[in-house]
């Protein structure tokens, strides 16, 4: 437990047992993945990928990714070769050239390669002498004139030098003859001489007269005498003058709108020398990007082309230049990084990703100064706790029909989706407005609140963020702008899973994949072991382009289908293994505290981490706490926000500790956060990354704000479950059990309820399928000595409660386990669309879990679905104990659902999602206070306890 725990509880920590031009088409690449199905009512523009069949094939990351608009192109469009010939070309003739595929030859190669091969001269005739008769050829059956030659490379590069019809000329047609000089004895010598060049004659008759395709020795050595004639025979300042065949290379690479939004054209310069006849632009995994092409001039030495790529939905990653050297495509090894914004995209609020990993976007509402709804019409739109917010409707199916908006905000277009995948549109997400339903005025409950800009000693009275940098946090799986992985507690700023990609068919069994061995680290007065709450691996699969430059093992670093597995441990250390074998990526940091926060990476696929430490009393003394940020490149410390506040004395409650996990917009490049200390942390980032040198900079800008009830006891603020945020609110729940919905424009809080005690799962966010936000919300018995755990759902743009279902359970002093939901929720998708899915612990008899079975009694633990619309229980499980661990969904490409759940003794239960039915158990070492995270179909998790600390990579079959 934290320095809040050990000061508020007498509870000890669990130890468990891309002139005018052709243009042509380009190298077929692969299709996009076929629509993924729709994953859950207000999600249904989803495309889940399968992240080991589609996502590590790719080198991302992102990504696209893999970027998205929040609607994929119905069907791409196809693709054009980036080849642009210098001179034009010629009608085609068939000569029996075989050009390379996509690529068009001058016309002056291929006049000259057909003046080279026409037929041969005609021989001469015999010479008749005395003594003397015509030779018959040799082999004469197997003679054949170049121009039948089968092998078009190799006479094309005859026909380029001027070699072919010369080699003609030297062969002789019949055996020539030495006349002997009358009265004089032939010399011996000369005689012998005379031989020697004929044979040598026959020789090289017989080596040019071979099969062009002839594998054999003779063929072999006849290909490689016609190339060493060509290059001793073209050019210049070669041995007989001129020089040796000019290879094909690059001179320089150049772009212009790197960077921008969406739709927007990138215009790549390229110079090369003569001897490249066409280029090319692909992307880091090699594959050919569809782009124009422009101009193509020549100068004096060089040769210049020009292409441009037009970028639709918005594109991160690095490009690089291929040039066409005879008949290969080889790597310049130049490259150009490109950042494209995505464009507001789409009516629905919620965010979507097409299924190509490659093209991306995320779904951010745009951050500008259109002024917000008054109270009325605010008002007017959120109406009752059932009636839609904002100005548009998700459109979740094609037969859905959009809910009829007020007359003064324009109701969205319907267009229809003729697949799963949803066709994106022209029209902005809405900017959602949050006025305070009477029920949750924050006056009535809030009394004392504070603002601090940077390292001022004194609050402010009022804020008004720049509109240069407004928060405008994108939906759910939007987060990321290419599909990188899980960078964050519970996946998303939506906190409603831990899961990336598919499984692959449907799950009947787990099993260990790999282990590897986590430690411990001594505390004054207590060991600290392995991995615990909340404990959550972080799985990025990092862009060739952050990945070089890493200090990732070479034979790690080279691998392109590399996804990094993060997690820092309550052992002190923070550990990178390679998701695939579970082996070392790089050395740990030993940071020598203990973390319980999960471990969260920058949102754009930045090499920016960032990690709660939770305690500071250490066996060999006292040091700082707060949250450490790291630069991935080489794992150095960057910064840090002091938990303690320094010398500032700002923060309500003197415990430093952070044990919930940041989130940070893409669009702003902000991070939120909040720590034990009762600060909430809004945090401009001011990263710069320098994707061709690998330098990265950040300049952390925080303005920090607090706020009260005038009863609250400081331990009462602390902050221990990870905030939800969208656009540029932000929501999140104290242990005094406070909830509250603040506005970082302004940093003042909107709204603000009661939960009924401290909450230490995250709060989460889900979009229904009429447009309204809900925030959904359970608590721990924690202040009380006995009652019950509340699961509650709110509207998030009024705070007015829809729901709460209540269950009894009770306190076991002897154990020391917090009794409720210490997990966070799995908001379903697909088939469990309708569900959210609940941990919780000590459950009494008197419990209303009925399905768990007749006359069942107390429970240790258990896991429940509630329906989203009423909260009643849909299905329970009943758990051998405890658990602390946060459950799982896996889909796979049919939107069949299956949970993963840990619980204490280390056993891990497989169910099937919509009845509850277990499918499967694995029985693990140690004790399982952690959550998973799974990337296609491998799952991630840590455990603790003193026996046997340990992280398992464990394949879900």
């Amino acid at each position: 437990m934290s320095d809040y725990q050990d000061m508020h509880t007498n509870v000890t920590p669990p130890v468990g047992s891309g002139q005018t031009t052709r243009v042509v088409d380009a190298v077929p690449t692969s299709a996009p993945s076929p629509n993924a199905p729709r994953r859950r009512r207000s999600a249904k523009y989803y495309t889940n990928e399968n992240a080991d069949a589609a996502v590590a094939a790719t080198d991302v990351p992102v990504a696209p990714p893999a970027p998205a608009s929040q609607d994929a192109p119905a069907e791409p469009a196809p693709r054009r070769t980036m080849v642009v010939p210098s001179v034009p070309a010629a009608p085609a003739e068939s000569d029996g050239l075989t050009q390379p595929h996509g690529v068009p030859r001058p016309a002056s190669l291929t006049q000259q390669t057909r003046r080279s091969s026409a037929s041969p001269q005609r021989p001469r005739r015999p010479v008749n002498a005395p003594g003397f008769s015509a030779a018959e050829p040799i082999n004469s059956s197997y003679v054949k004139p170049l121009s039948s030659m089968q092998n078009p490379p190799a006479r094309e590069r005859l026909a380029q030098s001027g070699a072919s019809a010369r080699l003609q000329e030297e062969q002789p047609s019949e055996a020539r003859h030495v006349p002997k000089t009358p009265g004089k004895r032939m010399n011996v010598p000369l005689m012998l001489l005379v031989v020697l060049l004929i044979a040598v004659g026959v020789f090289v008759l017989v080596l040019m007269t071979r099969p062009a395709d002839d594998t054999g020795p003779l063929g072999t050595l006849r290909n490689q005498l016609g190339t060493a004639v060509s290059s001793l025979t073209d050019g210049s300042n070669g041995l007989f003058g001129g020089s040796k065949t000019q290879r094909a290379e690059a001179q320089a690479f150049s772009a212009v709108n790197t960077q921008g939004t969406a739709p927007a054209e990138v215009v790549f310069t390229l110079t090369t020398n003569k001897a490249v006849t066409g280029v090319r632009i692909v992307n880091e995994d090699g594959e050919v990007l569809d782009t124009i092409a422009g101009l193509s001039t020549d100068n004096a030495d060089s040769r210049i082309w020009m292409l441009t790529l037009p970028v639709e939905y918005g594109y991160e990653g690095t490009v690089q230049a291929q040039i066409l050297d005879g008949e290969d495509w080889t790597d310049t090894g130049m490259m150009q990084p490109l950042r494209i914004a995505p464009p507001p995209v789409s009516t629905d609020p919620v965010a979507t990703r097409p299924s190509s990993f490659m093209l991306t976007t995320y779904t951010p509402a745009p951050a500008t100064d259109t002024p917000e709804p008054d109270a009325q019409s605010v008002a007017a739109m959120n109406g009752s706790q059932t009636a839609p917010v904002g100005d548009a409707t998700p459109t979740l199916a094609p037969t859905s029909t959009p809910t009829q908006r007020p007359t003064d905000t324009p109701a969205p277009t319907n267009t229809p989706e003729p697949t799963d995948t949803p066709v994106p549109t022209d029209t902005p997400v809405p900017q959602l407005a949050v006025v305070a339903d009477e029920s949750a005025d924050p006056s009535r409950l809030l009394t004392k609140s504070a603002i601090y800009i940077g390292g001022s000693v004194s609050a402010t009275k009022s804020y008004t963020r720049d509109a240069d940098d407004r928060i405008n946090m994108p939906a759910a799986d939007a987060y990321t702008t290419l599909p990188y992985g899980v960078l964050t507690y519970r996946g998303d700023a939506f906190r409603q899973n831990a899961a990336v990609g598919n499984v692959t068919g449907n799950l009947s069994s787990m099993e260990v994949k790999w282990t590897a061995d986590a430690g411990s680290v001594r505390g004054a007065s207590n060991t600290y072991y392995g991995i615990s709450w909340t404990g959550q691996p972080a799985i990025i699969k990092w862009s060739q382009e952050v990945r070089n430059f890493t200090n990732i093992v070479d034979e790690k670093r080279a691998t392109s289908a590399l996804k990094e597995v993060i997690v820092g441990g309550l052992d002190g250390k923070i550990y990178f293994l390679d998701l695939a074998d579970g082996q070392p990526t790089r050395e740990a940091i030993n940071l020598g505290y203990p973390m319980k926060g999960s471990v969260s990476i920058h949102s754009l696929g930045y090499p920016v981490m960032t990690v709660g430490q939770y305690a500071r009393k250490m066996h060999n003394g006292t040091g700082g706490i707060g949250l450490h940020f790291y630069n991935l490149l080489n794992q150095e410390s960057i910064y840090k926000i002091d938990g303690l506040d320094g010398k500032l004395n700002r923060g309500y409650y003197e415990v430093g500790s952070f044990e919930t996990s940041a989130l940070v917009d893409p669009n702003s490049d902000t991070l939120i956060t909040a720590g034990t200390n009762g600060l909430l942390y809004v945090t401009k980032l001011n990263t710069q990354f320098d994707y061709t040198k690998g330098v990265l900079i950040t300049k952390p800008e925080t303005v920090q704000m607090k706020a009260k009830s005038g009863s609250q006891e400081a331990n009462d603020t602390a902050i221990q479950s990870s905030v939800a945020a969208y656009q540029h609110y932000v929501w999140y729940a104290d242990m005094g059990g406070i909830l509250r919905c603040v506005d970082t424009d302004t940093m003042t809080t909107l709204w603000a309820v009661e939960t009924g005690d401290a909450v230490k799962a995250c709060v989460s966010l889900d979009f229904d399928d009429d447009g309204n936000l809900w925030v959904y919300v359970a608590n721990t018995l924690d202040n009380r000595s006995k009652g019950t755990c509340d699961i509650h759902r709110y509207n998030a743009m009024t705070g007015k409660k829809d729901w709460t279902r209540s269950i009894d359970v009770r306190k076991y002093a002897s154990t020391g386990v917090t009794p409720g939901a210490m997990a966070s929720a799995v908001i379903g998708q697909n088939d469990i669309d309708d569900l959210v899915i609940y941990t919780l612990s000590h459950l009494k008899e008197t419990s209303d879990f009925t399905l768990m079975g007749e006359g069942s009694g107390p429970a240790k633990g258990a896991i429940i679905a509630l329906d989203k619309d009423t909260g009643s229980v849909v299905w329970a499980r009943r758990l051998e104990d405890y658990s602390y661990s946060s459950p799982v969904a896996v889909y796979n490409e049919e939107g069949r659902s299956w949970i993963v759940q840990a619980c204490s003794t280390g056993t891990m239960l497989l169910l099937e999602g919509k009845t509850g039915e277990i499918v499967s158990t694995l029985k693990l070492e140690g004790a399982i206070d952690a959550s998973p995270a799974v990337y296609g179909s491998t799952l991630v998790i840590g455990t603790t306890g003193k026996a046997h600390p340990c992280i398992y990579g464990i394949t879900l079959k």
